[in-house]
């Protein structure tokens, strides 16, 4: 049986908004976060991902997410209660 390859599909659309919200959180309003999300809806290497029936959009959604947590995770200064949920440890900042 072959792999569902629309499987993909909206993981990749998913992926812009991300993308988006990432580059907002990191350079603030204005045309950056534009035109990060244009380049990844344009990109060549976006679109055959979202043809292929593998995980690879699921990566690239999973990396940005991760990307994002952190950076707002560091701006909020609440990086000690993110290692905490991650871990049964005490998170102590180093």
């Amino acid at each position: 049986m072959d792999p569902d390859p629309c499987r993909s599909c909206p993981l990749c659309v998913h992926l812009i908004p991300a993308v988006y919200w990432l580059t907002r959180e990191l350079f603030g309003p204005g045309p950056a976060p534009w035109v990060a999300a244009a380049l990844v809806a344009c990109s060549p290497l976006q679109l055959l991902y979202a043809q292929e029936a593998r995980q690879y959009a699921l990566w690239m959604l999973l990396l940005t997410l991760s990307c994002l947590t952190l950076a707002i995770a560091l701006r909020r200064g609440t990086w000690g209660n993110l290692a905490g949920a991650w871990s049964d440890h005490d998170a102590r900042p180093l």
